[in-house]
């Protein structure tokens, strides 16, 4: 399922979890901390996922909270 503020790929047993709200550097806000725990949830739940890898689209991982 599309998450409003995750870009989620999974390829050979790695799950990319990119935080997308680079006009704000990534930082979290409600809706991403429900993405964010969900992808996760989901992703410990999924025997194909081996590993999870977090990142930051637009060049920043994130700014903290706002």
């Amino acid at each position: 399922m599309p998450r409003a503020t995750l870009i989620e790929d999974l390829s050979g047993g790695v799950l990319l979890i990119t935080l997308n709200r680079p006009e704000r550097k990534n930082a979290f806000n409600h809706q991403m901390w429900c993405d964010t725990r969900d992808a996760l949830a989901e992703a410990q739940a999924t025997d194909a996922v081996r590993v999870v890898v977090v990142t930051g689209a637009g060049g920043a991982f994130t700014a903290g909270q706002t």
